[in-house]
């Protein structure tokens, strides 16, 4: 049976700036996008009966879009953004990673599910800048089991590849083109077994974050991983509109045996000396030496021993 799928239009939320909102979502949710049957943002997909877990690209989180329960009509199911390409980008890049129920035994047939990423603009019009099927997937690595409702005991993924598309003749003409950006995953030939396309860490650009944590031996540090992931998650809401996406590279934890050092205080003192030897608020050498080391791209760390190393 060959079905034709209806999906109902989307309502796009109003674009107040430049750039892709929650276009990685960092927000645990799919807020900034309109859609229409099963999508939702997720942290990992699995485990299968092999043990395999799919986890984002970057950050912790990323889309699912399905042809599962919850789709229109249990075949389609879309995601849409519309946005204003930021002065000075030239392309928009994502990752993908089609997982199917229809691997193996249905490849070559006519339960071709599809997943197409499409772009819109004025007034050139519609354009397909990336697109796999059942049938054009190439390469996809059978995971066992995924326990989609209703489905048997294989299932297959390409695992995560990259779509791009050149926007640099819409970037930085003084005029706001409006693009659309739709994703869709459609179910073909029937609606028995599902399909869900994983979407996560779209974007212009990329900035990468190098943190380093300074930890006392009885209290906690300043800054912790969740604070440096939120602060984070802020910097992506102010810089996407210029087309950057910030990402976390690498958190290294520095030991530091004294905990005055790590709470560091450089407030102004009128005295000719503070209570624990700064002069007029200046920091101490062992502070500058902290602050100096945890600036530092190196991976030194300080011995117990000492106050640095």
């Amino acid at each position: 049976m060959i079905a034709d799928i209806f999906l109902n239009p989307l309502v796009a939320p109003p674009i107040k700036r430049d750039g892709i909102r929650n276009g990685g979502f960092e927000r645990g949710n799919i807020t900034n996008w309109a859609f229409t049957g099963a999508a939702t943002a997720r942290q990992q997909l699995g485990p299968t009966s092999t043990g395999v877990i799919i986890r984002p690209t970057e950050g912790e989180w990323m889309a699912d879009i399905n042809t599962g329960t919850g789709a229109v009509g249990k075949t389609g199911s879309s995601l849409k953004q519309m946005f204003i390409v930021p002065a000075g980008v030239r392309t928009l890049r994502f990752d993908f990673n089609f997982v199917s129920e229809e691997f193996p035994e249905f490849v070559g047939s006519i339960f071709d599910d599809t997943f197409l990423a499409v772009i819109t603009t004025t007034p050139n019009g519609q354009m397909t800048f990336a697109r796999v099927s059942v049938n054009q997937s190439g390469g996809f690595t059978l995971i066992g089991n995924c326990f989609f409702p209703g489905g048997d005991i294989t299932c297959g993924q390409t695992g995560w590849r990259e779509g791009s598309v050149d926007l640099s003749a819409f970037a930085g003409t003084n005029t706001y083109i409006t693009i659309e950006l739709l994703f869709s995953a459609i179910d073909a030939g029937d609606n028995a077994f599902d399909t869900h396309v994983l979407i996560d860490n779209m974007r212009f650009s990329t900035v990468w974050i190098d943190a380093k944590l300074l930890r006392g031996p009885t209290i906690a540090a300043n800054a912790d991983l969740s604070r440096v992931q939120n602060e984070v998650r802020q910097a992506n809401e102010i810089l996407s509109q210029a087309g950057v996406n910030v990402q976390i590279r690498n958190v290294q934890e520095i030991n530091v045996t004294d905990d005055t050092l790590v709470e560091t205080d450089i407030r102004w003192d009128t005295g000719p000396n503070c209570a624990d030897g700064r002069v007029n608020g200046r920091l101490t050498a062992e502070e500058m030496a902290v602050l100096g080391l945890a600036r530092y791209s190196g991976p030194q760390k300080l011995d117990s021993n000492k106050a640095i190393n």
